[in-house]
């Protein structure tokens, strides 16, 4: 029996076990506390050291992040630690990483200098990160893409440099991204656009990136101000931190001579530039982007080669549409009625093969509506009423298939209507005035009509039909 027991012990002694690891986590709370101002420090013991040792537990600190400071445990172990305002000073300890169970890191407001440390990668479990408003240097740790469960990213306000890292497209759970105001640069990965789709908040203003930008963010609104004063490029040129197309820019200072409203290209009507090219001119809308135009449209606006949106309505525009309007094949909108343009609808308006929305009424247009009309297949309306449009509609006009609103009323349009309007199946005819139906009336429009429409043909002069022509 004692030979057994003394066996057993033997087994028992030769059995190797896994060391229990023991953690200090509030050993870290009095290291970052003794980086901290002493003012800040001793006003928290006056408020929250219940034992009256001088020394502050997590425990006795608040537990809401609506506090400066806030610490809460679970088990024994730090789930989330906030001192913002606390005056920190020096770097951020490499212990922070032995803070495993972290969802809640918040160092924001304070002096804290150094790089981010490299055992950030072992707070897997943050949501939270906030270090913004401090003096950190160095870049972005690679090892930030770790953190796969993080929420809220803030290096905002401090001295960062180099690039985003790509570790960061591991960060797919990431609805908030300050890094503004700091000196980073180089590249943003490109996939930036495809991992954060609904970033709800973001901010990179006050940087140096420089184009080439990913697409989703490269509009002024959206990268914010950029230091690239010297890193735009060529046929770009760096105004006001950001990077606009030199011949863009050219373009709006030809419109800014025939404007009373302002000297600033950048500030005429309401804009939108995408990877420094203008998409968007409004000069209608709002009182407070009337661009207060009067004279000829200048051919300049067939540079603006990426435009899609163009509202000059209402404005005092006058002389011909230029030539150039068909190197506009970008263009959706087009609304220029209202005004007192003359001349023809010139043939290369054919260009504009992306053109849905088209009005120039109640101008002073004259000649014949061009053949290339019929390359607009893209077109939803059409709208050049109260002109004094002559000639004979296009047979082209039966290949705007796409077209549900059509107003050709109130010119001096003549000779018979090609069956071919018969093609246009999506509109609704209506023989007098409407806001919603599309007409014909108020022409010199001879029958035989076509089947389609020769009940909504309404009014037209045809003292000039000739015999065959009339019933």
């Amino acid at each position: 029996m004692k030979k057994i027991s003394l066996i057993f012990i033997l087994l028992l002694a030769a059995c190797t076990t896994e060391p229990v690891e023991i953690h200090d986590d509030n050993a870290i709370l009095q290291l970052l506390l003794n980086m901290a101002d002493s003012s800040a420090v001793g006003f928290l013991i006056n408020e929250f050291d219940i034992d009256g040792n001088g020394t502050l537990y997590c425990m006795e600190l608040p537990n809401t992040l609506d506090d400066t400071v806030a610490c809460t445990m679970e088990n024994g172990r730090f789930t989330k630690i906030k001192l913002s305002n606390m005056g920190l000073s020096g770097t951020i300890p490499e212990s922070i990483g032995d803070l495993t169970e972290l969802t809640h890191l918040g160092l924001k407001n304070n002096n804290l200098n150094g790089e981010i440390p490299e055992s950030i990668r072992n707070l897997i479990n943050l949501t939270q990160l906030s270090l913004g408003y401090n003096s950190l240097g160095g870049s972005i740790p690679e090892s930030i893409g770790n953190l796969k469960k993080l929420v809220v990213l803030d290096v905002s306000h401090n001295n960062l440099e180099g690039s985003i890292p790509s570790s960061i497209r591991n960060l797919t759970a990431l609805v908030n991204f300050l890094a503004d105001s700091n000196n980073l640069n180089l590249i943003i990965p490109e996939d930036f656009c495809t991992i954060y789709p609904n970033l709800g908040n973001y901010d990179l203003s006050g940087n140096q990136f420089c184009p080439p930008l990913p697409s989703c963010i490269d509009t002024p609104d959206d990268i914010g101000f950029q230091n690239c004063d010297t890193s735009c490029g060529s046929g770009n040129t760096y105004l006001n931190g950001h990077c606009y197309s030199t011949g863009d820019l050219t373009a709006l200072g030809a419109f800014v001579k025939i404007s009373s409203a302002t000297e600033d290209s950048l500030k005429l009507g309401k804009q939108k530039w995408h990877a420094g090219k203008l998409e968007q001119l409004d000069c209608y809308w709002q009182d407070d982007e009337i661009c207060h135009l009067a004279g000829d449209i200048p051919a300049e606006l067939g540079n603006l080669s990426t435009l899609k949106y163009l509202d000059l309505q209402k404005s005092s525009l006058s002389g011909a549409l230029p030539l150039s309007v068909g190197n506009l094949s970008n263009l959706e909108y087009l609304y220029l009625q209202d005004d007192s343009i003359s001349g023809s609808l010139p043939e290369t308006i054919g260009g504009m093969v992306n053109l849905k929305d088209f009005s120039i009424a109640n101008n002073q247009l004259s000649g014949s509506i061009p053949e290339s009309i019929g390359n607009l297949t893209e077109l939803t309306k059409l709208d050049i009423q109260n002109n004094k449009l002559t000639g004979v509609l296009p047979e082209s006009i039966g290949n705007l298939t796409n077209l549900t609103y059509l107003n050709i009323s109130e010119n001096q349009l003549d000779g018979i209507i090609p069956e071919s309007i018969c093609n246009l199946s999506n509109l609704l005819w209506d023989s007098t005035f409407s806001a919603t139906s599309s007409t014909l009336f108020n022409n010199q429009l001879c029958p035989p009509y076509p089947e389609c429409i020769k009940l909504y043909v309404g009014e037209q002069n045809t003292s000039n039909c000739s015999e065959s022509e009339s019933p």
